[in-house]
């Protein structure tokens, strides 16, 4: 189930750190999330049988993936905008939660079965080692990192986890020190180190850098954890000092890390979908506007005028550009062309403009869905005889609410 946990982090990984993911690429996301939830929902069920006994249970292992699929339909439409991946990434984190409970499950039904009992201590330096993941992924991977998750997640590495296990490297045995005891020096320690730490940082870099500190003191528990299971191999195993309540609550601590940490992911990625734009220049124009708002030009005179484009939607985009050229009495289109504009992709528009005489509106218009989104205004006024040498124009940019 571990190994499938990992698996089902892979695809919510691609999915939340890509943006505009193509759908060949997302089809087998999806589909692989698909069998990973039949599959872990199957062995929650079934907690004692082998993978090769689950995955003879194919009807049940659709139907799964069905039932889910389903739910995370309804949830998007709800919850999230309605699109593949959406649905992909609640089904992920859907597998990582089952399979999270079907490693209990199993683990449970192997010690009713067999008297065994978990090796407690074994179990904690997991879940540091993936409180550490977690912490590391929230704090420098994008999007995870946009909100000021950093705070929350180095809390347990700042006050207690390094510190805690210095003095159980120094103190291993059952019977020498309290857990109470134990824990007021492993605040004690912990702050020290985070100090010391904090201090030589801000030699080296001249000002605190928190994240830096926050590595530096993941890094250096686990250090400290690598030279605490060196010690506590040499002491038996009834002698080893273990806090079974201060495991639960680690395992609780790197769960609601790891939500906190998905959650923030999948809503800084909505956000940036829904705040994305797209810039519209109009360049080329060397005059300036007169006191009545226009720019003088000569009815000769050829205006090279550039259009620039630039995508940050976070999407491929399909726009029409159209030049439009006013006055008093007529109303008409001088050119248009329409586009298709990758995310992140500058697109420039040639357009050589020349006018009779005559005071004009000159309106560039980008069109969305057949909807004017940016209007730019150049205010013309042609005569025979040319003044200004540079200009302004104004713009007006709408908005579908």
């Amino acid at each position: 189930m571990t190994v499938i946990s990992l698996i089902a982090l892979l695809p919510l990984i691609i999915l939340l750190i890509l943006n505009n993911i193509p759908q060949y690429i997302i089809i087998p996301l999806f589909t692989l999330e698909f069998l990973l939830i039949g599959i872990t929902a199957t062995c929650l069920i079934y907690p004692l049988l082998t993978f090769r006994q689950i995955i003879r249970k194919a009807l049940l292992i659709i139907a799964f993936g069905i039932i889910f699929s389903l739910i995370s339909l309804i949830t998007t439409i709800y919850l999230l905008k309605t699109r593949i991946v959406n649905i992909a990434l609640v089904i992920s984190t859907m597998t990582i939660v089952l399979s999270a409970l079907a490693v209990y499950r199993q683990d449970r039904a192997i010690r009713q079965a067999h008297g065994e009992t978990l090796d407690i201590i074994q179990r904690s330096i997991y879940t540091i080692i993936i409180l550490s993941i977690i912490s590391i992924v929230g704090i420098f991977i994008p999007p995870f990192n946009k909100l000021p998750l950093w705070a929350g997640l180095c809390l347990p590495f700042v006050v207690f986890l390094p510190g805690y296990y210095v003095i159980n490297s120094i103190i291993p045995q059952m019977d020498e020190l309290t857990f109470l005891e134990r824990a007021v020096c492993a605040i004690i320690i912990s702050t020290t180190l985070t100090s010391i730490i904090g201090i030589i940082i801000m030699q080296v870099e001249g000002t605190l850098n928190t994240i830096h500190l926050t590595l530096a003191i993941i890094i250096l528990t686990i250090i400290i954890l690598i030279y605490y299971v060196s010690k506590i191999k040499k002491v038996d195993d009834d002698n080893r000092f273990y806090y079974k309540k201060a495991n639960t609550a680690l395992i609780i601590v790197t769960i609601i890390a790891l939500f906190g940490v998905i959650i923030s992911g999948v809503y800084v990625q909505d956000q940036i979908i829904n705040q994305g734009n797209t810039t519209f220049e109009v360049n080329g124009i060397n005059k300036t506007a007169g006191d009545n708002g226009y720019v003088n030009f000569t009815s000769d005179e050829e205006v090279k005028i550039t259009l620039n484009l630039t995508n940050h939607q976070y999407e491929n985009k399909n726009y029409t550009v159209q030049v439009q050229i006013i006055n008093d009495t007529t109303n008409r289109t001088f050119a248009q062309e329409n586009i298709t504009i990758k995310d992140g992709e500058s697109k420039i528009i040639p357009v050589d403009l020349t006018m009779s005489a005559g005071q004009k509106d000159i309106q560039f218009i980008l069109y969305e869905n057949n909807k004017p989104y940016i209007i730019r205004h150049l205010y013309a006024n042609v005569t025979d005889n040319s003044v200004d040498e540079t200009s302004t124009y104004t713009d007006e940019t709408y908005t579908e609410e």
